[in-house]
């Protein structure tokens, strides 16, 4: 799927009511979860065994989700639990109608917690015909910032070192709930 090397393929059902049975959320991030998303799958797992590249000294692994949705739209919300959930860094694939739009948020250690997940990005909607990403990098956390970049395309210039100040001092982040442009 979008490029991913086969063995890489995890392909696990995740059942959504492990995102806020347990949890204390608020009603209306409930709704969300049951009223826009019809399932999650873990499609890919992307390590350094999987991939062939050395250890990142930040990024562990690289869990891909593929959520399929009710309506043409997502709470931001939604994603923002799953990334406080899973401790990894996470990528994003909604789908719905055949079309399909790549999130992530990007995740940078913290002091406090584990991970402090900065601003989303993601594609405009796409085939899976019509757009791939591609895995550079020779260690994981080279492998994850190239991800986020071609996640991200204009929002980040590949001429800035630096993800971390790029993310700092990147564009405002998008609408609690994020509607597909079906024009």
């Amino acid at each position: 799927m979008f490029g991913m090397p086969d063995n890489t393929y995890f392909g696990k059902l995740v059942p959504k009511n492990k995102f806020y049975d347990k949890l204390t959320i608020d009603k209306k991030l409930e709704r969300s979860f049951i009223d826009q998303i019809n399932s999650i799958r873990w499609v890919h797992k992307l390590s350094a065994d999987t991939l062939n590249v050395e250890k990142g000294s930040i990024v562990e692994e690289v869990e891909v989700f593929l959520i399929k949705l009710k309506t043409s739209e997502i709470d931001l919300n939604v994603l923002r639990q799953m990334d406080k959930q899973l401790h990894y860094h996470l990528i994003f694939i909604l789908e719905y109608e055949e079309q399909y739009q790549i999130w992530t948020g990007y995740k940078e250690e913290s002091v406090n917690t584990a991970f402090k997940v900065g601003n989303y990005y993601h594609t405009d909607w796409v085939t899976e015909e019509t757009f791939s990403l591609r895995i550079d990098g020779l260690n994981m956390d080279t492998v994850y910032e190239n991800l986020v970049r071609q996640i991200a395309r204009e929002t980040i210039p590949s001429s800035v070192a630096s993800m971390q100040d790029t993310v700092t001092n990147a564009l405002p982040p998008a609408p609690a709930v994020y509607k597909r442009n079906t024009a």
